[in-house]
């Protein structure tokens, strides 16, 4: 490689690559070495490949051969590192040019063949002012395994991509074809640790501005250049934008002036370069003199920031009004980087009027570019350039809502052309295909980050179609896990739109097309893919009638009919989605009513009683609206019991689903709909009493209630679930109300037992007794001891319950209440029966009725007899 101290020198920086997913870079590093002694066992993200130097986008880049020889050999495949994973950071002062020297030595590693297995450019954006905006390791397994082509299908969810993305480097590695990452701009440790290779034979390049403490580091912190490399490089910087400039040979003391006002810091001496080629006039000692008072202004900066914005400065005062505007304009774009109609869209001009401006801002090297066709803004200018807009009071609103319009538009045409293409791109693929995918390549990060910037200004249409586009191209790439995200997120998006009905629907579709459907191998998924063909403006979403409903209605029974049970919810969204739809039409026909049966039937499968809640008055309204009175007040009173069974008392969706039955019953108007829409009144004023107030008491109460007369009605699980909830209440609201407690354990115990659960029953009975005991209940503290010692015997733990009746027995013994005493001396002997104990359970009986004769209490002696005969216990007597 040349030297960087000969003069004239220049080396060729890895810039944005084309064809790849990509990921801006940062410019702010420093390089370390991390070696792991042994393998350990929603912002776009956006990533590109290191193409070889020959390939890239050149730049000027002196003064850096010893730090790059340093990288490289950190990144040659002779280093000695086994069994270590070895990783270099680069971290230092902003402007310093770590990202270059990243991208320099990784190009160079790539040249000359070291990579075989494929290398990757990821910015973790690791300085964004806000800290979501922050790229986390699960974000980026997806697009790097993408552009590291892999080939075939990727998993699920976030850890079925970390498997993924750890395996295929296993494979790489078996295959002795090493991997390099370059994570460039981490702020942390968390941000690049689950990222880092298991096998010592890949490569990583990690940039950063701090210190990065990763274990076994081996730090190497980039300073500013050499006054003689500082001058080299403006005098090559000049000479690639202005050959044959002689000036700053033919003014050394300016040159020099010029390079330590600029800090030595490459970002300001390329633009300081920029200044003097677009000036042929300007002296190096004229544009130095300009840029000391520029200095002046900002004293209360540090001298690498002042530097670097006193460039800025004079760059942006020479801009002309309509570069300056287009300048100022840039930032509104929300992606990485921009191309000539985003530029223009932001100017409200033709592309060939913003094609010159563009042209300028490079060469002032206030924009850079980013692989064809397409530029960037470093990031230190951006947040100058967005300096500048709030200052000038630039409107933002219509320059984003043009190019909000414009990425809605193009991804409405490319999502088009992928539609009627089966998902797996395949070689020879129609050159309209092609242009599609390559569209979404390169613009994937800036719909990303257009569709969040359009939920911020409201454009929800431009939004929905944007959503819509991904959903093409997520599902041509076979991308499942975003493809669901992208498709839930429609429904989501639409939900929040008054005129999105149609798209609520639409995106239900597509979600349940989008599914993994056919885990059961019944054929599911096929009956429903082509249900992603359908598009918003398709006539069956816009304007459906009732064929096309029941057709789709039929589609999705099929499909619920092919899910397992715990499955089956998936469905349940878009049958009432199919019902709302129906009910607008204002048909007369079942399909409304036949789809909410179907939902009705897979909630009582379910564990989610709200969603069953909302099925039955879905279905309550729609029966209302036929005339079916009676039938609507038959699912009022379904809907009310489901609405008990809930967890989340006083969530908002609680409160809503109550505000609704209420006025459903208002609407029936019948005397069983007045009584019930009378008890949610009841309900939901209680929950909104204050707490200081006993409004969870009484509402614990009345769940009480409710659960004893499910218990009754043999309905025990509807029960358990109102014991559990009023437990809740009490425990979070009267801690120290050990009788109301305990006796909310005691029902709660009786219902286990009805679902012949006696685990739980004698968990519950066991509390029971001991804080009715403490409580002074002693009637109901023996109830709860019975319940105790038939849920062990249940259990087959004899044993336990010998030790447990006998240490009753004992402290009733000492008490001055015979009922208790004598209870627990039966419960003794059954338990030694039980056990096999026969001579001590008649010695036990026989005490017990000697206890009762002792009382001369009739009824106590009568009692204990008929139990002992109950139980199978002689009666001495």
């Amino acid at each position: 490689m040349t030297s960087g101290h000969e003069q004239g020198a220049v080396r060729q920086t890895a810039s944005a690559a084309t064809g790849g997913r990509a990921l801006q870079a940062g410019r702010d590093l420093t390089v370390h070495e991390v070696h792991h002694h042994r393998p350990v066992t929603e912002t776009a993200v956006l990533v590109e490949p290191v193409l070889p130097a020959a390939e890239t986008v050149a730049e000027v880049f002196v003064g850096r051969d010893a730090e790059v020889d340093a990288v490289l050999g950190i990144l040659a495949p002779d280093t000695d590192s086994v069994g270590m994973v070895v990783v270099s950071a680069v971290a230092g002062l902003a402007g310093i040019g770590k990202t270059a020297l990243a991208r320099v030595s990784a190009s160079e590693g790539v040249s000359r063949g070291w990579f075989p297995g494929g290398a990757v450019f990821v910015d973790l954006n690791g300085y964004a002012p806000d800290p979501d905006h922050r790229i986390r390791p699960h974000q980026a397994y997806a697009p790097m395994l993408h552009a590291l082509d892999r080939q075939g299908p990727p998993d699920t969810g976030p850890q079925g991509h970390a498997a993924q993305y750890h395996r295929f480097l296993a494979e790489r590695a078996a295959e002795d074809r090493p991997v390099l990452l370059v994570l460039d701009n981490a702020s942390t440790t968390d941000q690049i640790a689950d990222l880092l290779p298991r096998s010592r034979i890949h490569r990583v390049v990690v940039t950063s501005r701090h210190t990065l403490a990763a274990r076994g580091s081996r730090t190497l912190d980039l300073r500013t250049l050499a006054s003689g490399d500082s001058v080299s490089l403006i005098r090559d910087q000049l000479d690639l934008l202005s050959a044959g400039d002689a000036r700053l040979r033919d003014d050394p003391a300016g040159t020099r002036r010029l390079c330590e006002l600029c800090g030595h810091l490459p970002l300001a001496l390329h633009i300081t370069a920029a200044l003097l080629a677009r000036d042929p006039g300007l002296t190096p000692t004229e544009l130095a003199e300009d840029l000391a008072q520029a200095h002046g202004r900002l004293d209360l900066l540090d001298d690498g920031e002042r530097a670097v914005r006193a460039a800025f400065d004079l760059s942006y005062l020479r801009l002309t009004e309509g570069q300056a505007r287009l300048f100022r304009l840039l930032p509104i774009n929300p992606g990485p980087h921009f191309r000539l109609p985003a530029a223009a869209c932001l100017l409200d001009a033709a592309p060939r009027s913003a094609r010159p401006l563009l042209l300028e801002l490079a060469r002032a090297h206030v924009i850079e570019p980013a692989g064809f066709g397409k530029w960037r803004q470093h990031d230190l200018i951006r947040a100058y350039a967005i300096e500048h807009l709030a200052r000038h009071g630039d409107s933002q609103d219509e320059p984003a809502r043009r190019l909000l319009t414009h990425y809605a538009l193009e991804g409405q045409r490319a999502g088009q052309a992928l539609r009627a293409v089966p998902p797996g791109a395949l070689p020879g693929e129609p050159e309209h295909v092609r242009q599609a995918l390559d569209w979404f390549e390169q613009e994937l990060p800036n719909l990303q980050a257009a569709i969040a910037m359009g939920l911020t200004f409201d454009h929800t249409t431009d939004v929905l179609h944007m959503l819509e586009a991904l959903i093409r191209f997520h599902r041509h790439r076979g991308q499942t896990t975003e493809l669901l995200e992208t498709c839930r997120k429609v429904v989501t998006v639409a939900a929040g739109s008054a005129d999105g009905s149609h798209w609520a629907l639409t995106g239900l579709t597509w979600t349940l097309g989008a599914l993994p459907l056919d885990p059961t191998g019944t054929g599911g998924a096929s009956r429903l893919g082509h249900l992603l063909d359908v598009e918003a403006t398709d006539s069956l979403l816009e304007h459906p009638d009732s064929v096309q409903l029941w057709d789709l209605l039929k589609t999705v029974r099929a499909h619920a009919e092919a899910l397992p049970p715990s499955a089956q919810m998936t469905a349940v969204p878009m049958l009432h989605e199919i019902a709302r739809t129906a009910a607008r039409t204002g048909t007369r026909d079942s399909t409304a009513v036949q789809a909410l049966l179907t939902a009705v039937r897979i909630g009582e499968l379910s564990d989610d009683p709200q969603l069953l809640t909302e099925s039955w008055l879905l279905l309550g309204r729609e029966r209302l609206r036929l005339d079916r009175r009676t039938a609507a007040d038959r699912s009022l009173e379904k809907a009310f019991r489901s609405l008990q069974d809930s967890v989340e008392w006083n969530s908002a969706r609680w409160r809503e689903m109550c505000d609704r039955l209420i006025a459903l019953a208002d609407d029936i108007a019948t005397e069983s709909a007045t009584r019930i829409g009378a008890e949610a009144r009841a309900m939901t004023g209680v929950v909104a009493m204050d707490t200081n107030a006993g409004g969870p008491v009484v509402l614990a109460d009345a769940l009480d209630r409710t659960g004893t007369a499910r218990y009754e009605a043999a309905d025990y699980d509807r029960a358990v679930g109102r014991h559990r909830n009023a437990l809740r209440l009490r425990e979070e609201h009267r801690p120290d109300d050990l009788k109301a407690i305990g006796h909310t354990l005691l029902k709660l115990s009786l219902a286990h037992f009805g679902v012949g659960d006696p685990e739980a029953a004698a968990t519950t009975a066991e509390r029971a007794a001991d804080l009715l005991a403490e409580a002074g209940e002693a009637h109901s503290s023996v109830r709860a001891r019975e319940l105790h010692v038939y849920a062990l015997l249940a259990l087959r733990r004899t044993e336990r319950a010998v030790s447990v009746t006998y240490l009753a027995r004992e402290r009733a013994s000492e008490g001055d209440d015979p009922h208790a005493h004598i209870s627990a001396v039966l419960l003794h002997a059954l338990a030694l029966r039980e056990s096999g104990r026969h001579p001590a359970a008649y010695a036990a009986a026989r005490q017990a009725l000697q206890l009762a004769r002792s009382d001369q209490a009739p009824d106590l002696h009568a009692y204990t007899r008929d139990w002992l005969r109950r139980e199978g216990l002689p009666t001495p007597d």
